[in-house]
């Protein structure tokens, strides 16, 4: 190929190249004129009767639904998720709904970050905390534990489950028999490990006192006396 076929070829490819881009630029006016005909057609066409609901109603709606939900950590936790993914209104009312991500269920299952995001996405709410079933390390437990004491002040409810072992529970009443809970109503622990005083009164947990818990009304123990 000489100097002068050289130039040709060029001038032929540049030229293709202007034709390809103009071509690009019209696609693009029409997809962006398209686009705005695809949005108006949208808002002309009528709203499903669950849309038309107000936020309230929604987010009462949704209470109700995952009040049926199997009382388990991770059947929770995924019905939440897909009544997130069904639109992005039901999406944002629930990660802007408090009170959707205020019961707390501890299972190893659980990570630190998943615990981060209920405590800081129930924003203010009162605080439902379930230590359910830990078959992981203590470490992790603990690192758990001061992202929940961190918000002690906002526990309405604590309950400690028969499935978690003895160690592992110990570990919890340890941590919590020196905090204060100012709004915490009920308390349950099951396979507490009592011991009876000279007088046959059981010993009981030190937070569960009026000066620790001043606002406590329910409490169950199920007691495992040694």
């Amino acid at each position: 190929m000489n100097f002068t076929q050289a130039r040709a070829a060029l001038a032929a490819l540049e030229k293709r190249e202007q034709e390809l881009l103009n071509e690009l630029c019209s696609i693009r006016d029409a997809a962006r004129l398209q686009r705005s005909r695809v949005k108006e057609l949208v808002a002309q066409m009528p709203m499903s009767p669950v849309n038309r609901l107000p936020v309230e109603l929604l987010l009462r709606a949704f209470q109700f639904y995952l009040e049926e939900i199997p009382d388990t950590c991770n059947d929770y936790f995924h019905s939440k998720r897909e009544l997130a993914s069904v639109s992005r209104r039901w999406r944002d009312v629930i990660l802007h709904s408090p009170s959707l991500w205020t019961t707390i269920k501890v299972t190893a299952l659980w990570s630190e970050a998943r615990v981060k995001t209920y405590v800081a996405r129930s924003s203010q709410s009162l605080l439902d905390i379930n230590f359910w079933h830990w078959h992981g390390s203590e470490g992790s437990l603990a690192v758990i534990l001061d992202v929940l004491t961190s918000c002690v002040h906002r526990w309405r409810s604590l309950m400690i489950q028969e499935h978690i072992t003895y160690l592992h529970g110990s570990l919890v009443l340890e941590k919590l028999n020196h905090l204060s809970f100012p709004s915490l109503k009920r308390a349950s622990i099951w396979n507490f490990p009592g011991s009876l005083t000279e007088q046959a009164e059981l010993h009981h947990p030190i937070f569960m006192c009026p000066e620790s818990s001043p606002h406590l009304e329910h409490v169950h123990l199920h007691v495992k006396v040694e």
